[in-house]
C-alpha cells in the first residue's frame, strides 16, 4: 500500500515539475520572444527575465535584438561616366519589430537575402549617377549615407533597420584593369615628356644666359688686358726710347752684349761671319774696346779691379843655333790697368817695335780694324825663325803680312 503511494507520488511530483518548467520560459538581455499558439503570434516579450505561458499549448520563438552583420555579393556597377566598378559592400542591420519580421521574413536568413537584393539595386542606383572620381575620392561617405536613406524605407515593412552600409573594396574589372593601366601609364609618360621638355628648355635658357655672361666677361677681360699690355709696352718703349737717347753708344754696346749671349749659348756654338761684319766690332776689335769703354757710364766712386798681368814666356833654344846666343824672350800683350783705363795701342802707321832678340824680325803691329793688309781674315802671328848673327832685314811696311823672313843659313 505505502510503495503503490510512493511510485504514484512521485509521478505527480514529476508530472508538476514538467508542467512548470513547460509553462515558464526566460528572455535574456540580448533577446525578445515572440509567444505563439498553434503557430499565431500571441504576444512579443522584449524584457529580460522569467516568463509563463500556457504550457503544451504555447511556444517561443526567440530573436536576437543585438546589430546584425550582412555581408552582400560582390558587384559589377556602372558609372555615370560609362566606367565599370568592381564593389565589395557590407551592411549592418538590427531588428526593431520582432512581430513584423516573424510574419514577414520569419527569420535572419531570409531577412539577410532580402536585404542584400535591396542593397544592391539602391547602391547601383547611386553609383550610376556618380562619376568614377568621386567614387575613389572623399564623398564616398556621402553616397554611403545616400544608400542608407534610401534603403531604410524599404525594409520596413520587414521589421528591420540598416544601422550602416560601407564599401570595403572597388576595383576595376580584370578585363578593364590592363587598359587603364596602360592609359595612366601613357598619361604619365605624356606629363613627363612634356616636363623634361619644360626642363630642357630652361636648361637651355640657363646655359645660354651663362654663356653669354661668359663672352661678356672674357671680352671685357681681354680689353682690360690689352690696355694694360699696350700701356706697358708703351711704358716701356719709352723707358728703352728714354734711355737710348741718353747714351746711344752705351745701348748699341749692351744691345751687342745681348746678342752676344744669345748666339752664343752653347760652346758647340759656330758662325760663320766676315771679320768686318758689325757684329763683331766689340771682339777682336782695340776700337770696339775704346768705343765700349768711352760708351760706358763713368762712377768716380766705382772701387778699381786688380787685373793680372801675364809674366813673359821665354822660348827655349832653337836646334843647330848658337848656345851663347840670347835666348828668344815674348812680352806679353798690354792688360788692362788695375785703374780700368785702356791701354794706349800702337798707331796703325807707326814703326814696327825692336825685337828684343837678336837675330828675329819685329812683330808687326796689329791693325785696329781687325783687318791685316785688306785681307779678309786676321792675320796669323808670326813665324818664329832660327837665331843667326845675320842682321835681321828691314820691314817695309807696316802689315805683319809684309815683314821679310830671315834667309836660312
Amino acid at each position: 500500500m505505502s510503495q503503490r503511494f510512493l511510485v504514484i507520488l512521485g509521478v505527480i511530483l514529476i508530472g508538476g515539475f514538467a508542467l512548470i518548467g513547460s509553462s515558464l520560459f526566460v528572455v535574456s538581455e540580448t533577446q525578445s520572444a515572440i509567444v505563439l499558439q498553434f503557430g499565431d503570434p500571441r504576444r512579443v516579450v522584449v524584457e529580460p527575465g522569467l516568463h509563463a505561458k500556457v504550457p503544451f499549448v504555447q511556444n517561443v520563438v526567440y530573436l536576437d535584438k543585438r546589430t546584425l552583420n550582412l555581408n552582400a555579393p560582390t558587384e559589377e556597377l556602372i558609372t555615370r561616366d560609362q566606367r565599370r566598378l568592381v564593389a565589395d559592400s557590407f551592411a549592418r542591420f538590427r531588428i526593431v519589430d520582432p512581430l513584423r519580421f516573424y510574419t514577414s521574413v520569419n527569420n535572419v536568413d531570409v531577412a539577410r537575402t532580402r536585404l542584400g537584393t535591396l542593397i544592391n539595386s539602391t547602391l547601383r542606383q547611386v553609383m550610376g549617377s556618380e562619376e568614377f572620381r568621386t567614387v575613389l575620392s572623399d564623398r564616398r561617405a556621402d553616397l554611403m549615407r545616400r544608400v542608407r536613406e534610401l534603403v531604410n524605407p524599404q525594409v520596413v515593412q520587414f521589421g528591420i533597420q540598416l544601422v550602416d552600409m560601407r564599401i570595403r573594396r572597388a576595383d576595376l574589372p580584370d578585363a578593364n584593369s590592363q587598359a587603364i593601366f596602360r592609359r595612366m601609364q601613357t598619361d604619365r609618360e605624356q606629363e613627363a615628356r612634356e616636363y623634361r621638355a619644360q626642363g630642357y628648355e630652361e636648361a637651355q635658357r640657363i646655359r645660354s644666359n651663362a654663356d653669354r655672361q661668359r663672352t661678356v666677361l672674357l671680352a671685357e677681360a681681354r680689353r682690360e688686358a690689352q690696355i694694360t699690355r699696350a700701356q706697358g709696352d708703351a711704358e716701356a718703349a719709352r723707358i728703352a726710347a728714354e734711355t737710348y737717347g741718353r747714351d746711344p753708344k752705351f745701348y748699341a754696346f749692351y744691345r751687342s752684349m745681348e746678342a752676344y749671349r744669345t748666339a752664343l749659348t752653347k760652346e758647340t756654338t759656330t758662325m760663320v761671319l766676315s771679320p768686318a761684319s758689325p757684329f763683331l766690332r766689340f771682339l777682336g776689335s782695340s776700337a770696339g774696346m775704346d768705343e765700349a769703354v768711352a760708351a760706358a757710364p763713368s762712377d768716380p766712386n766705382a772701387t778699381p779691379i786688380p787685373i793680372p798681368q801675364p809674366a813673359p814666356v821665354v822660348l827655349p833654344p832653337v836646334p843647330g843655333a848658337d848656345p851663347a846666343s840670347t835666348p828668344l824672350l815674348i812680352e806679353p800683350a798690354p792688360m788692362m790697368p788695375a785703374d780700368g783705363t785702356v791701354p794706349a795701342l800702337p798707331a796703325p802707321d807707326a814703326p814696327a817695335p825692336e825685337s828684343p832678340v837678336p837675330g828675329t824680325p819685329a812683330p808687326a803691329p796689329a791693325p785696329l780694324d781687325g783687318s791685316a793688309g785688306g785681307a779678309s781674315a786676321p792675320a796669323a802671328a808670326p813665324a818664329v825663325p832660327p837665331v843667326t848673327d845675320a842682321a835681321p832685314a828691314p820691314a817695309e811696311g807696316g802689315g805683319a803680312g809684309d815683314a821679310a823672313a830671315p834667309a836660312p843659313q
